[in-house]
This record gives structure tokens, C-alpha cells and sequence, in this order.
């Protein structure tokens, strides 16, 4: 005899394929507290003597004749606990007469289910099912990583230094580029960038000795910000902290050995996103070292309009 190891999935609502169709109102009960059902495996016993069943009638109920044949094959005539439970191995044959009488002929060997079992992983590995548990394992979602996005801005602007003693100065102008990575959160994003400018902060004009004369201030600095954004449709807005780190400070290709080294500030800006991997923005850089320079006292402005190019 044969024997092939089937999964029953809970329970079997069904006896073979039987015929007969009874209705019912019984109802299942919920249990408290809940409880999870283990998959039931069983070993399915075939017999060698190959059996037929046959049935016939009008075309219209060709669904029931095949049941019907079904049933006469099992042995279930009328329904009976002591008859196979399946067909394996079934055929069917019709032959249809002046398109309205219909014969069905079904063939195959009887099986019975025995040894009824809770599943083991030996089980489930024979038929090829995953373990029970790695079922609860994948249960649980796997942690996702947030997703981040590097970037490159250009940009430039004017820039300017409040303060009495730099009232009669010239504002003066920057332009950069830099990089940045984005960071995004649950529902906002992080910015951190990092920038090489140069800039003009400050022009002073006077007249000496009936000649005119221009001193400007330039230097190269290093603009670390740190921002969080959030956006609203197409649009964003960010806010955070920047430091500057000024290099290569000089007054007419002289030495500025006066210029504060670090500008400490408060960044505040807004953009628009034109496409997912371009966009432009404004940016507002508000000093809080007022010590721009060691002599004269002064708060650093700075405006920048840049664009971003997202890879």
C-alpha cells in the first residue's frame, strides 16, 4: 500500500467527497483568551485496487453527476463512516448524447486518512513548508532602515555686517558649493551639509589726501549646517544651527589677522522642490558671535539662494 503525507490545516470539514449535501445552523463559539491552532498532519493510506463510479443525466447538471460519480466511485451510496475519505490518482471521463444526455465516468485508487498528528518540522520540511518557528518569526516586521540622500548646492548671496562700527561699510557678497546629506525621519528630514564660500564680507571707502580708497575684507570659509526640515506639499521649510570656519582671511591680499576664526548662528530657510532630484531655496544665516572682528564689534548676515541636485 501507498502512503503520502498531506498538511490538514486545523481540521478536516469534509468526508471525502461525498454526495450527500446537509445543512446545518451550528455555529462555532470564540474562545477567551484567543488561541492559535497548530497545523494537523495525518498519513493518507491507498489502496491498490483501482475503482470506478458512474452517473448520468440531463447536461444541464453535469457539476452534479460528476459528484455523484464521485461518491458512487468512494463507495458512499448511502454515506458510511467505514468508506475511503479521497480519490488519489482520479480521472474523469464524460460523453455527451444528442447534447443533452451527459455520462460521467470517474476513476482511481480509495485512501483513508490515518494517523492523525500535531505537525513537527520534520513533517513540514518533507512537504516543503516552512517551519512553524520561522512562522512566528516572520510575523514580526523586520526593522527598516530610513532612507538618506546625498546631494550637491550651489549658491551665493549677499552678505553684510551689522554694527555701529560697521555702518559705513559696503555689504558685500558670497558664492559656494558644497554637499549635504538628508536624513529622512518619520515626518521630517535632517540636513547636515558642509560647503566651501567665499565671501566679501565688508567694503570700507574713504577719501585720503584727495584720492579715493576701497579696503575690502574677503575670506574663504568652511559653512557646516545642521537642519531639520519639513515639508508642506512641494514646499519646505528648515531650520537649525550653522557654523562658519573662517580660512584665508585678508584686507587688500593683506593678512585680516583680526578675523574671528568661528561664527556661531541660527539658519533659516524655505524651498521648493521642482522635480525629486532638483530643487532650489533661500537661506538666512543670523550670527550670535557679535566678535566678527577682535576690534570691531559686529553681527554677520548672510542670504544665499541656492540650488540642490539630489543622486
Amino acid at each position: 500500500m501507498k502512503k503520502i503525507l498531506l498538511l490538514l490545516i486545523c481540521c478536516i470539514l469534509t468526508i471525502g467527497c461525498s454526495s450527500v449535501s446537509r445543512s446545518n445552523t451550528l455555529q462555532s463559539i470564540s474562545l477567551e483568551p484567543e488561541i492559535e491552532l497548530q497545523p494537523i498532519v495525518a498519513d493518507l493510506r491507498v489502496l491498490e485496487q483501482k475503482v470506478t463510479g458512474l452517473d448520468s443525466g440531463i447536461v444541464v447538471d453535469s457539476a452534479k453527476l460528476k459528484q455523484g460519480a464521485l461518491t458512487k466511485a468512494l463507495g458512499h451510496t448511502p454515506p458510511s463512516a467505514d468508506k475511503p475519505d479521497v480519490l488519489v490518482g482520479m480521472n474523469v471521463f464524460t460523453e455527451l448524447t444528442d447534447n443533452v444526455y451527459y455520462k460521467v465516468t470517474v476513476t482511481g485508487y480509495p485512501a483513508y486518512y490515518t494517523n492523525f498528528r500535531t505537525a513537527k518540522d520534520e513533517d513540514l520540511e518533507r512537504l516543503n513548508i516552512t517551519k512553524l518557528d520561522d512562522k512566528v518569526a516572520q510575523k514580526a516586521p523586520a526593522k527598516q532602515t530610513k532612507p538618506s540622500h546625498f546631494g550637491v548646492r550651489l549658491n551665493g548671496g549677499p552678505v553684510f555686517v551689522s554694527g555701529d562700527e560697521w555702518d559705513d561699510m559696503d555689504g558685500g557678497y558670497s558664492f559656494g558649493l558644497g554637499a549635504f546629506k538628508l536624513y529622512d525621519l518619520d515626518l521630517i528630514s535632517l540636513n547636515i551639509g558642509a560647503s566651501v564660500a567665499y565671501k566679501s564680507i565688508a567694503t570700507l571707502s574713504y577719501t585720503y589726501s584727495g584720492r579715493h580708497y576701497e579696503e575690502e575684507a574677503t575670506e574663504i570659509s568652511l559653512e557646516i549646517p545642521v537642519l531639520l526640515r519639513y515639508p508642506i506639499g512641494p514646499l519646505y521649510a528648515e531650520a537649525g544651527i550653522q557654523v562658519n570656519l573662517a580660512f584665508l582671511a585678508e584686507i587688500d591680499d593683506d593678512d585680516y589677522d583680526d578675523r574671528n576664526f568661528i561664527d556661531l548662528g541660527i539658519a533659516l530657510g524655505v524651498g521648493y522642490n521642482i522635480t525629486k532630484n532638483i530643487s532650489v531655496d533661500a537661506r538666512y544665516f543670523f550670527g550670535l558671535i557679535t566678535d566678527v572682528d577682535e576690534d570691531l564689534k559686529g553681527t554677520l548676515h548672510q542670504i544665499t539662494f541656492g540650488a540642490n541636485f539630489m543622486f
